[in-house]
């Protein structure tokens, strides 16, 4: 499927450089160098007393200021291996610190983790960088209070976690960004840390990017805020630099996503900010950067922004989507609640999904053989079509005449499936027809009776009432065929499906429809079929903000998402709920009724549409279970589908896909079973889904009759 390509482009690469030992150099001189540079962020070490005795392997001696403060009570004692960058916070406005510097910490003893930290806090860093390696390696000082003896890498991860949680439930809106490699073991520590420290929103990960070939499935459902290439990725070969394309493969990956990038490295630091009439990237063009041996910064640059310029364009879900990714929204209740015209417009910006209508009922219209294009008579083989009964040997006019089609557009909305059917039935030179245009929304008859005349709508009326109870409507409204005069095909037309296929209540409302319908008529549904899939997913981000809901009804609910941050924990989608239109079960009922002359309206018993599914998936890796997705794939006629399954959503824009919480995530090992449970559950006043998991944990069954969510009927 080719991926349609908006008209927006994408936002400038965000971009951040790591400088290990700015010196003595001003503060302001760094920032004015990274303005000119075009980078947006520098990281920095703000201890200079760490940087410069891990550089040199001395202790630098107290400065002179240090040495005139006095305390009685101990309270200097957190300063004490702690020399502030650029003196104090006054090197820089509280502007700058905020929104272009990161605090970096790499030690491997707590207590200069804490003044670290709480001295970013106090200068209002933009964010904080802790290096997780250091802070894991052995220091014999930081021993257990239990035991007497130095903590272990375990202890120390978990008492690391404990400081930094503590830090994270202020109200400060500092992040802490953890620096860690970018590969399959470092998820399995990173996964801990987020356990312990409670899944917290401002807890990030910082991948440090190395050649080395890793799962990225498993990296994008987790809250990734920026990745580290260091000056060793890229080589020069003759005047061009070059990348390793393992490393430019996972850069193109995550600048997808919008991610910082931060380059690693000095280079030639010091040469530029003494000379800051170079610094500009402009003064030096990209075909005439220097060719020496040595890599600059700005040959760097070059080589980042020229992958980022492979990306091209957003992609239509890719604009769409914007603001939207991962946002919890309630599913809609079409039945209880009218739409208002702002989501009618959203809903038909969708130009892929109405192209794919356009197809279905144009290639309905011509296997019912009335297309003047050919000016031939087909004759129809699919079972259960209109059969137009002449034969081909009859002229087109005579055909015509003969038939007669009857369109119902049912949810009609504001028309535009009006539109197509009536400009397909104009192109095709078709007369004999009439659209009942439907709908309960009595606001949409208004723009529908504009439209009607601004678009000089034919033989089209307009009914609003609840489509399942229309037969009483069209005969009061003189709306009612007159039967034997002619060959009536009934085509109805429809766009009630929603993210999970039938949790709008389609089956509710088109079969509803269908019993109004007299026994002979030749019906055709577009959609004529619909399945809905789910998928196991991990997505600890999604699952994270449900629970800070602090509610335990908010895991026994669905919810509508732009699924962004979450990783496919099978290997492959599976079918879930079918439904069919007409129902075979519903239309044979209703040939039997009207076969013994009872004249009455068939009725079906609720629990026709309930469905009991039990699914079983394949585990495509090692990983955690916070729930399930659900998604649909329709066939609108013959073999024009529409689908939201990932691999075939690029150019949806109308449907986001669904997530299915559970209360208690649980672990799964690759090649395990994965058993889900799902049910459909209906009463005369609602519609309801439960599910669990029995492989291989068991869970609760959530939202048990529908305590915590249903979708109402009326």
């Amino acid at each position: 499927m080719k991926v349609e390509i908006s008209k927006s482009m994408r936002p400038p690469l965000n971009l951040g450089w790591k400088i290990d030992d700015p010196g003595d150099d001003e503060l302001i001189d760094i920032v004015k160098l990274i303005d000119g540079l075009g980078f947006s962020l520098v990281v920095l070490n703000l201890n200079s007393w760490t940087s410069r005795s891990r550089l040199s392997g001395q202790n630098p001696p107290k400065t002179p200021s240090q040495s005139r403060i006095f305390s009685s009570d101990g309270s200097l004692d957190v300063l004490k291996n702690f020399i502030p960058l650029g003196r104090s916070d006054l090197a820089l406005s509280n502007d700058i610190w905020s929104q272009r510097v990161v605090s970096f910490i790499k030690t491997n003893s707590f207590d200069i983790l804490k003044t670290q930290i709480e001295w970013s806090c106090y200068v209002s860093a933009h964010s904080i960088l802790i290096d997780l390696e250091a802070i894991l390696a052995f220091n014999d000082s930081d021993v257990s209070s239990e035991t007497g003896k130095p903590m272990d890498v375990l202890d120390r991860l978990v008492h690391f976690c404990q400081i930094v949680s503590s830090y994270l439930s202020r109200s400060t809106p500092t992040t802490i960004w953890l620096s860690m490699d970018f590969c399959n073991q470092s998820w399995n520590t990173w996964y801990m840390v987020y356990e312990l420290c409670s899944f917290s929103e401002k807890l990030k990960v910082c991948l440090k990017l190395n050649p080395l070939e890793t799962e990225i499935g498993m990296w994008q459902a987790e809250p990734v805020k920026c990745v580290i290439v260091s000056a060793g990725s890229f080589s020069r070969k003759g005047d061009k630099v070059k990348i390793d394309k393992n490393i430019a493969d996972y850069l193109l990956f995550f600048m997808s996503r919008n991610l910082k990038v931060i380059v690693d490295c000095d280079l030639d630091y010091r040469h530029l900010v003494k000379n800051p009439v170079q610094y500009s990237v402009q003064v030096v063009p990209e075909e005439k950067t220097s060719i020496s041996a040595q890599i600059g910064i700005r040959d760097i640059l070059v080589s980042l922004r020229k992958i980022y310029a492979k990306l091209g364009p957003m992609t239509v879900q890719e604009h769409y989507g914007q603001g939207y990714e991962d946002v919890l929204q309630l599913p809609l209740q079409p039945l209880r609640d009218n739409l208002d015209s702002v989501t009618y417009n959203e809903f038909e910006k969708c130009s892929f999904k109405y192209k794919a209508y356009n197809t279905a009922i144009n290639l309905f219209l011509v296997m019912c053989g009335t297309s003047c294009k050919t000016q031939k008579i087909f004759q129809n083989e699919r079972e259960n079509m209109a059969h137009i009964n002449c034969s081909k040997e009859h002229t087109l006019s005579s055909a015509v005449s003969r038939v007669h089609y009857c369109v119902y557009v049912v949810g009609a909305g504001r028309g535009p499936l009006v539109d197509i059917t009536q400009e397909l039935f104009k192109r095709n030179g078709i007369t004999n027809f009439t659209v009942y245009v439907i709908d309960k929304n009595p606001y949409t008859m208004m723009t529908l009776q504009d439209k009607m005349r601004i678009k000089e709508w034919s033989n089209v009326k307009l009914i609003c009432t609840d489509m399942r109870y229309i037969k009483d409507v069209i005969r009061n409204s003189g709306t009612c065929r007159t039967e034997g005069t002619r060959e009536d095909v009934v085509l109805i037309i429809s766009e009630l499906l929603g993210p999970f296929g039938d949790n709008e209540l389609a089956p509710e409302c088109l079969y509803g429809f269908e019993r109004n319908l007299r026994p002979s008529d030749k019906i055709q549904f577009i959609p004529e079929s619909y399945t809905s899939y789910v998928m196991p997913l991990h997505a600890p981000q999604i699952w994270a903000k449900i629970k800070s809901l602090f509610n335990y009804k908010s895991f026994h609910m669905p919810y509508t998402v732009f699924l962004r941050s979450c990783y496919s924990a099978a290997t492959e989608f599976m079918e879930c709920f079918t439904f069919e239109h007409p129902g075979p079960g519903l239309k044979e009922n209703y040939k039997n009724q009207f076969s013994h002359g009872t004249g009455e309206e068939p009725r079906t018993s609720e629990n026709y549409l309930e469905r009991y599914r039990v699914v079983k998936f394949v585990a495509a890796n090692d990983c955690y279970v916070h729930g399930f997705g659900a998604y649909f794939k329709c066939t609108l006629f013959d073999d024009v589908q529409i689908s939201i399954l990932p691999e075939d959503t690029e150019n949806i824009k109308s449907w986001f896909p669904m997530f299915f919480p559970i209360e208690i995530p649980f672990p799964v090992k690759k090649s395990q079973v994965i058993a889900l449970h799902v049910w459909r559950k209906t009463d005369p006043l609602r519609v309801w889904y439960e599910w669990a998991f029995t492989t291989p944990t068991t869970t609760a069954i959530h939202n048990v009759n529908g305590f915590s969510f249903s979708i109402s009927k009326n």
